[in-house]
């Protein structure tokens, strides 16, 4: 015989499983699916800053087992294309290294488009677009610095970059100016520029009496 009471505590939980549902009905409709996080983003500044590309959403959006690296897949578009292989860290974040590293002075468009689906079924709305940029070429140190005294006259001029520089673009946006015209000698390396004043030979000196010694900028 099913006693009264037991009926009452059955109704009970069966309310309360009805009400759960709801709510987590009511939540997840209340929380469409969103990106929360994305990096790299803007122009980057270190090497270390361009590794990957991580992107995080607001809920689970592949299931708690860890999909081993280099297996999954994830919805992530880049222009220009550039192959890689992406992993999921926990269940909501999703990152992205490249088989090669990312090269420099290039501008990325990224974007995770619309239609994507969370494991509860929500939709992301609109395409999540962002921009980043690799490591521009920039000086890092050069010698004599700003403003040095008392500089020999054989001193060398060279200027260090923080990449591997194409010599000739940069001759061709640069300019050495001297308060006199004693020639220079240059010289090119991978990533630093060399530039070396000398005494005139006599053959420069002749020439430099009709006005046409060797310059450099």
């Amino acid at each position: 015989m099913i006693k009264k009471g037991n009926i009452i505590r059955g109704g009970i939980f069966v309310l309360m499983i009805f009400l759960l549902a709801g709510a987590g009905t009511a939540v997840s409709q209340e929380f469409p699916l969103q990106v929360l996080s994305a990096t790299p983003r803007g122009s980057v500044e270190g090497y270390g800053e361009f590794n990957e590309i991580t992107v995080i959403f607001n809920q689970p959006m592949v299931p708690l087992a860890k999909l081993p690296e280099g297996l999954g897949s994830g919805p992530l578009v880049l222009e220009p294309i550039i192959k890689g292989k992406y992993r999921w860290m926990g269940t909501s974040t999703l990152a992205f290294t490249p088989s090669e590293t990312f090269p420099l002075c290039t501008g990325f468009k990224a974007t995770v488009p619309a239609g994507t689906k969370s494991m509860s079924g929500q939709v992301l709305k609109q395409d999540y677009i962002w921009s980043f940029e690799t490591l521009r070429p920039k000086v890092v140190q050069h010698s004599p610095h700003h403003g040095q005294q008392w500089v020999r006259l054989d001193q060398e001029i060279w200027v260090l970059f923080n990449q591997a520089i194409v010599p000739r673009l940069v001759w061709e946006n640069a300019v050495l100016e001297k308060s006199n015209s004693s020639p220079a000698d240059i010289q090119q390396g991978r990533n630093i520029m060399t530039v070396s004043c000398r005494n005139p030979s006599n053959e420069e000196w002749k020439k430099a009496g009709n006005g046409s010694l060797p310059r450099t900028g």
